[in-house]
């Protein structure tokens, strides 16, 4: 415990960048990098401006990776980030954490999607795990609504 404090203590400001997932900074493939056949790509990550607050502090909004919901063997995850480009007709919403191993290397969602799927084109075509993309429908208040009576109760 005293050597991960001594560690965190010696952190610098150059080891602190968005999307840090405290691995070598060789290893994150950030998302202006080199897609299939050596193109470079646009796409972006980016947070939900999406809020929801009940009880407690505003929280985002989370939804479920696309990419760990066709993984087999894989639990599902939320995320809150999504591709800025990718979104056709709803917004493709993918984890930012390295979770999955391809080709023995720890990549990320986002990386999986847009480097081994091709923007998702070349997704495995599972017929037990189907992903539906649906536009986001904003809510009032951001919780759950209360049933209405009927006149005739």
């Amino acid at each position: 415990m005293k050597r991960l404090h001594l560690q965190l203590t010696q952190l610098q400001e150059s080891d602190m960048f968005d999307g840090n997932t405290f691995c070598e900074r060789e290893q994150i493939a950030g998302a202006s990098g080199f897609g299939v056949a050596g193109h470079v790509t646009t796409h972006v990550a980016q947070l939900v401006d999406e809020w929801r607050s009940r009880d407690t502090q505003p929280k985002r909004r989370q939804r479920a990776c696309k990419v760990c919901s066709l993984m087999q063997g894989a639990k599902p995850h939320t995320t809150a980030y999504y591709c800025s480009e990718c979104d056709g007709n709803a917004p493709i919403y993918l984890c930012m954490r390295p979770r999955h191993v391809i080709r023995g290397e720890l990549t990320t969602c986002f990386d999986v999607w847009h480097k081994e799927w091709s923007e998702g084109k070349l997704r495995p075509s599972n017929q037990e795990r189907r992903i539906r993309l649906r536009p986001a429908t904003p809510t009032k208040g951001g919780g759950s609504r209360k049933r209405l009576r009927d006149a005739a109760d």
